[in-house]
């Protein structure tokens, strides 16, 4: 409740927004240059993930410097900021889309966004989902636990993974990182694709 009262009912981490944003920087990019291989932790940071958001919202056709400013959360540098009520839902929605892949050049917002579920691989692989989850990811917050509120994002994330495995192997080859990560977690959590 004191969340929703100091007005953070939509962060997903309060207790980071107290740090501060230049301690949450740092806190994030110690945690992602951890596992890093030793050869490419100088050139990756905190900073690279929003970099990677940013240029592609900046290399949208369809998209206003407004829109990627709402998405990012970044000024547009004019006096137009002090006047925009950035709480507004639709605020951040056109970029929002458009990074899910959306033709917003029309202005149809009404499709449905249908995440990948792997509860479509069926029962009785529970506990070897599981396993797989746990190997593909290194669960360094106490939410995404198994039981924990934020769960169901990493069941999500791995699903999305899985739903492109064909493409990405297609396109990066048998040696990509994500393609080599996902058959050694496979394998170890004994996890076969009877689709074969």
């Amino acid at each position: 409740m004191e969340e929703i009262e100091g007005g953070m009912q939509n962060v997903v981490f309060p207790s980071m927004r107290k740090t501060g944003e230049s301690s949450t920087a740092k806190l994030l990019m110690q945690a992602i240059q951890k596992r890093l291989p030793q050869d490419i932790k100088s050139r990756i940071t905190s900073r690279s993930l929003r970099d990677a958001g940013v240029t592609e919202l900046a290399s949208h056709g369809s998209l206003l410097i407004y829109d990627g400013c709402a998405r990012s959360g970044h000024s547009t540098g004019t006096t137009q900021d002090h006047y925009i009520y950035d709480q507004h839902y639709l605020y951040g929605l056109k970029a929002g889309m458009a990074r899910a892949g959306y033709d917003v050049a029309s202005g149809d917002y009404t499709k449905k966004i249908h995440l990948p579920r792997l509860q479509a691989i069926g029962s009785g692989v529970d506990n070897q989902l599981q396993a797989f989850l746990d190997r593909c990811f290194t669960v360094d917050v106490p939410h995404f636990d198994k039981g924990g509120k934020l769960r169901p994002v990493l069941l999500t994330c791995l699903a999305t993974l899985q739903q492109h495995y064909r493409a990405v192997l297609i396109d990066c080859g048998h040696d990509n990182a994500i393609i080599q990560h996902l058959n050694k977690a496979a394998l170890h959590s004994r996890l076969n694709d009877h689709a074969r």
